[in-house]
Formats: structure tokens, C-alpha cells, sequence
């Protein structure tokens, strides 16, 4: 049996010179390239853009990869990053204490504001595992207790008092003789 096999030719692994050069060039195309419409305009948008990003590297770095190559890496990195992120927001809330240790991937701080929310998720302000990275500066003698309260502060009961006489008065109230016909009735 003769059939020769052919090996594919296999080209270097990207330096990280090269992986900056890519991000550089996929900023520059980010709308297209992030693109999430689906017609053939935008495939064929896509299509050109990889074209251009395949021939500006070339130019800049003297190898040619080839549009499919450099997609393949960009994809690759993205998935990287996507990991990467989900895998710190585990760091977070794993519970067991120690120290957190944040992403220090460069290529992840650069990726992820292209990706948008299919990176970082969706936030919801009123879930419980909310994380607030807002830090408003304390003031002097915050947490010292209530002897840094002034003078109009002091004797004050605010909205507890309310509260409660609210709470005196509905539970005072005798419901057994109410039905919907009366709930429906104007207040007089």
C-alpha cells in the first residue's frame, strides 16, 4: 500500500506579541466581529473583517495565519476569558474564608468589556449574592457608636414608632365581619 499520508503542516504557537496584536486589531473591529445578527450580510461582514484583521497582521508580524486561524484564537481566548470570570466570581462566594485572588490574565481585562454581558452575566440588584464594588468612604466616627450622633439626632425614634402603633391598630382590628363586597365600599 502506497498512500502516503500527509501530515498538516502545524504553524507556532502565538507569542503573547502576537495575541496583543490580534485583541488590538479585534478592537478594532468589534462592532462587526461582536456582532450577534445572524443574516448574510452581517456573516458576510464578519467574512471581510477577518480578511482585513488576517492582513494587517501579516504586515505587522511577517507570518501569515490565516483568517480561520486567528478566529479560531480569538474564539479560544474568549472562552478563556469567559472561564476565567466565572471561575472568579466562584472565588467570591466560596465559602470556607481565605484570601480572594482576582484574575491578573491581561488578555481578560481586554476582552471582557468586548464581550459585554455574555461575559460578566447579568446583574440583579435585589438578588441575594449581589456584589457591590462601590466603597463610599467612611466618615470619622462612624462606627463608634451613638455618642457621635449631634444634638438634633438624640431622643429620635424615627419610623420604628410608626410602625408599630400601625401594626396596634390592624391587629385591633376585628376582620371576621368583613367580605368583598365591603372591601369594594368607598371609606367615608
Amino acid at each position: 500500500m502506497d498512500s502516503v499520508k500527509q501530515s498538516k503542516y502545524r504553524l507556532p504557537n502565538f507569542t503573547s506579541t502576537e495575541e496583543n496584536l490580534l485583541l488590538s486589531l479585534v478592537e478594532q473591529h468589534a462592532t462587526i466581529l461582536e456582532n450577534k445578527r445572524t443574516d448574510a450580510v452581517s456573516w458576510e461582514a464578519q467574512k471581510k473583517a477577518w480578511e482585513q484583521i488576517d492582513s494587517a497582521f501579516e504586515a505587522q508580524m511577517g507570518i501569515r495565519r490565516g483568517p480561520k486561524n486567528l478566529r479560531e484564537k480569538y474564539d479560544n481566548m474568549k472562552r478563556n476569558t469567559r472561564k476565567s470570570l466565572a471561575e472568579e466570581r466562584r472565588e467570591i462566594y466560596r465559602t470556607g474564608g481565605g484570601q480572594y485572588k482576582p484574575c491578573t490574565d491581561p488578555n481578560t481585562e481586554r476582552i471582557a468589556p468586548l464581550l459585554g454581558q455574555s461575559a460578566t452575566g447579568l446583574s440583579n440588584a435585589y438578588d441575594s449574592d449581589v456584589i457591590s464594588f462601590e466603597i463610599s468612604p467612611a466618615k470619622e466616627g462612624f462606627l463608634a457608636g451613638t455618642e457621635t450622633l449631634d444634638e438634633s439626632m438624640k431622643g429620635y425614634e424615627g419610623e420604628t414608632v410608626v410602625e408599630a402603633t400601625e401594626a396596634a391598630e390592624i391587629e385591633a382590628t376585628d376582620w371576621s365581619s368583613w367580605n368583598p363586597t365591603l372591601l369594594r365600599k368607598k371609606k367615608k
